[in-house]
């Protein structure tokens, strides 16, 4: 009885410190576990308790083959850190053991739980260089690797970017999202202005933009092509041959293939900007009357603010010498003659020269000019109550 009570409390404690360390993910070999009646005697948090029943849904749910039990502490621990069958795995003619396979997921080289496109493109990379060049460089090949699978994912992502870019200044109207709506101009339009004219011109400098990027993305492939898989004889090294080239290929023909669709659109767009500038002026740009009349409107605008600026200033000029304020050219303000602020007593009888003006909102804005400058705080009280005073 005492043994059997010790070997369940040496199971609750194998079962909890696998939940702890190693999570619900990898506990492949739990099949006689029964669930939430036996989680209540694991000194487990909630956290820890739910996370492992989802693991062992999951894990019913797929039906996974388990490792055999074995009563040895080595096969436990083998068991609980092995994610795959535990033999050799063969991949490119190469023998991957469970030891190396473990170094790599360790040096996160083989990504074991990947949770986006990136970790997805890394272990295929993976998969692909280790085939191909592990062979070759063993212990090399970790560095090798890290850096291939940068240079590839940082093309990919360049590439991608050019692409939506393409398809926003291509499809999308103008005005969202950065588009052009450039597909409308590919043949000439039945009806167009000088507004399509600006649009066509500036979609071709961003498709030319685009059109350079590519290219820097070409000229750094076919640099690397040729300083690190050709010989001096530009024939390609035995080793590139089946590691670098195929990809190095596909590269390149990925650019070239997005480069010609973006030169064929230019191409397109060129020819209706020059239909549209060969058409008389009339088809192109509004009539010049209306434009010459718009133009006025706007330039009369203008010029009547400015007018009514310099009319309060010289108002305002006329209202600072009445109330006794020392002129300097067309200046008043102490600030800029240098004299000082009037105050309550310098005004109180220079004020009264102030009704010569109707007592409108004119006079008023010209006060405001002078408060804080010209006027103290006294000052400016005195000036209000004269100013409200109804008689």
């Amino acid at each position: 009885m005492a043994d059997s009570e010790a070997m369940e409390a040496e199971a609750r404690r194998f079962l909890c410190g696998l939940v702890k360390c190693d999570g619900f993910y990898k506990l492949k070999h739990l099949k006689d576990f029964r669930g939430e009646e036996d989680l209540h005697n694991l000194p487990l948090k909630k956290a820890e308790a739910r996370r492992f029943l989802c693991g062992l849904e999951e894990l019913e749910k797929n039906c996974w083959q388990f490792c055999p039990v074995s009563d040895s502490k080595e096969d436990d621990e083998r068991s609980v850190h092995i994610t795959v069958p535990p033999t050799k795995i063969t991949l490119g003619g190469v023998k991957m053991t469970e030891k190396l396979r473990k170094q790599f997921e360790k040096e996160n080289v083989i990504i074991t739980n990947p949770l986006n496109d990136k970790h997805r493109f890394f272990n295929d990379v993976f998969a692909t260089l280790f085939n191909t060049s592990y062979a070759r460089l063993q212990s090399r090949f970790v560095h090798y690797f890290k850096a291939e699978r940068k240079q590839r994912w940082e093309f990919k992502c360049n590439i991608s970017k050019v692409e939506a870019k393409y398809d926003i200044l291509v499809h999308k109207p103008v005005g969202q999202g950065g588009g052009y709506g450039l597909g409308n101009y590919l043949v000439l339009p039945s009806k167009f202005d000088k507004n399509n004219i600006s649009v066509v011109r500036g979609g071709i400098d961003e498709l030319q933009i685009l059109n350079t990027n590519v290219q820097d993305l070409n000229d750094k492939l076919v640099k690397d092509r040729k300083e690190r898989l050709m010989d001096e004889n530009n024939i390609i090294k035995k080793w590139a041959s089946t590691e670098q080239e195929p990809y190095n290929l596909d590269a390149l023909n990925t650019c070239e293939l997005l480069k010609g669709k973006i030169d064929t659109t230019i191409e397109k767009l060129r020819n209706t900007l020059k239909s549209m500038m060969c058409l008389p002026s009339e088809q192109v740009y509004k009539d010049k009357s209306a434009q010459k009349a718009s133009r006025r409107i706007k330039e009369n605008q203008h010029h009547g603010k400015k007018r009514k600026r310099e009319r309060l200033q010289r108002f305002t000029l006329e209202v600072a010498k009445r109330l006794g304020a020392t002129i300097c050219g067309d200046l008043y303000s102490p600030l800029e003659t240098g004299d000082a602020q009037l105050s309550a007593d310098d005004v109180k009888e220079t004020v009264e020269l102030l009704s010569v003006y109707s007592k409108n909102e004119r006079l008023l804005e010209a006060l405001n000019q002078l408060r804080d400058d010209l006027l103290d705080s006294t000052a400016w009280e005195v000036v209000m109550q004269w100013f409200n005073d109804e008689d």
